[in-house]
Order: structure tokens, then C-alpha cells, then sequence
């Protein structure tokens, strides 16, 4: 929020010539980000529940299943074509009109759905549906999420090499700039390692620090 805020702002001051001050909170970006459940309530005055809204969970055409090997798989078909995709890959047509049923349609149908899911394997569902437009993914661990080859090629883990650590890994930049690209500028502070330089900045001479050190105020 922060970032468009401000490159608004520089495009309107490269067109007026004039800058502007960008007001931009949390609370605001956390509100906004709800656009579709928000828009529901405000328009209709109905408050949403947990299983009461099309994007978190009630819907059966979108949400989240568990798959026979315990893993997980989501499900995003929320547009028609999608949804007509996935029924005809899985030999389900009878659920061509149950996309978004309600009340005890939909208990039955999200039976048959949880249980349609629990016939194979996440990655047999992967190899299953790998070449249908149904907006369908498996649900990745961190493990397999950071060692996916998309995840490789795109350089999002950094490998630093820490002094008198050794290797250290950490999530790369997301943000690539082909002329200012991205580095590591400094490796984070190891306990207690620039104590010493802050407390000579403020005034601290040598016999007083080495009296806070002698008391075990800092290690």
C-alpha cells in the first residue's frame, strides 16, 4: 500500500510539479485487502461467517482439500469455466450445477467433493489435472516450496556465507532490478558484537566499559 501510495505520488508530482505527504496504515491495507467479503457485508448489511463466504471455505468450487496421503490441494474454479473444466477432468458432470449450492446441497456435495479428493494422492491429483485450466495447485510445505524449480530458477534462497558461522540460508529478494540489483550489504550482528562501538559513540570511555564489562552488563 505503502509503495503505490508513493508512486502515485511521484507520478502526479512528475506531472504537477508538486509533492504530496502519503498517509498509509496497516489497519486501512488490512481492510482494504478483504475488497469481495467487505464489499458482501457493506452492500448487503449481512455479516459474513467462517463458512458463510464464497472465499473462505463455502463454496465447494474453492477452497482447500486433503488429499488420500494426508497432504493437501487447492481448488480455485470460482468462474464458471473453471469449474465445467475440472467436473469434466474428474468424469463428474453431475456437479456441473453445484459450484456454489447451499444448505444441505451443499453439505452433500462438499461430502462428495472431500471424498472425490481422498481417492488419490496429492500428486496424483497434480499429474492428474497438471494440464487443465481448473485454477488447481497442490499446497507445498516450506521445504518444497523453496526447492521448487520455479523457486530455483528465480534465485529466492540466498546461500551467505557467515564468518566463523559458515553457511547460512535465507529467503532471497523478490524485487529484481536488472541495473541495481539486490545484495546482502552487511550479515546481521552476531550477540553483543558492536556493544562496544555503540557505547564509545555516546561517550563511553574505555575504563567504563570495561567496568560494564567486568559487571556483566553485556557479553
Amino acid at each position: 500500500m505503502a509503495v503505490a501510495g508513493i508512486l502515485a505520488a511521484v507520478v502526479s508530482r512528475q506531472r504537477t510539479g508538486e509533492g504530496q505527504f502519503v498517509d498509509v496504515s496497516m489497519h486501512d491495507g488490512s481492510l482494504a485487502l478483504l475488497a469481495m467479503t467487505a464489499g458482501d457485508y457493506l452492500a448487503s448489511g449481512e455479516i459474513p461467517t467462517r463458512e458463510g463466504g464464497t472465499l473462505n471455505g463455502h463454496a465447494v468450487c474453492y477452497r482447500v482439500y486433503e488429499t488420500k496421503d494426508g497432504k493437501a490441494v487447492s481448488l480455485g474454479a470460482l468462474e464458471p469455466q473453471f469449474w465445467t473444466a475440472f467436473c469434466n477432468a474428474v468424469d463428474r458432470p453431475d456437479l456441473l450445477p453445484e459450484a456454489f449450492a447451499s444448505g444441505a446441497d451443499r453439505d452433500r456435495v462438499l461430502a462428495e467433493m472431500i471424498a472425490l479428493f481422498k481417492t488419490r494422492t496429492r500428486d496424483e491429483w497434480v499429474e492428474l489435472l497438471k494440464d487443465v485450466d481448473c485454477c488447481f495447485e497442490p499446497v507445498l510445505d516450506l521445504a518444497e516450496a523453496f526447492s521448487h524449480p520455479h523457486a530455483v530458477a528465480r534465485d529466492m534462497v540466498w546461500d551467505l556465507d557467515y564468518p566463523g558461522v559458515g553457511t547460512v540460508r535465507q529467503p532471497g529478494c523478490p524485487i529484481k532490478l536488472s541495473q541495481t540489483p539486490a545484495a546482502v550489504q552487511s550479515m546481521p550482528p552476531k550477540w553483543g558484537e558492536h556493544t562496544r562501538d555503540v557505547l564509545t559513540e555516546i561517550g563511553y570511555g574505555p575504563d567504563r566499559i570495561a567496568a560494564l564489562e567486568g559487571e556483566g552488563a553485556f557479553s
